[in-house]
């Protein structure tokens, strides 16, 4: 939104991470011992933050 002058004030909306969807961070990399795979191997360990919204307001002079 113009100000008088030069100022100018802006309202900003971000988002991380908009639809929600699961963003997985790391996999389970053991494979165990033996021929047989351990129950946990390449299953998620960590997933990244969910839906995340930040708003701000800028003041430009």
């Amino acid at each position: 939104f113009p100000l008088s002058g030069v100022r100018r004030l802006d309202f900003v909306v971000e988002s991380f991470n908009l639809f929600n969807r699961t963003n997985v961070r790391e996999i389970n990399p053991f494979y165990g011992s033996g021929g047989s795979p351990h129950p946990g191997f390449a299953q998620p360990l960590d997933a990244f933050n969910p839906r995340q919204l930040q708003f701000s307001i800028d003041f430009e002079f």
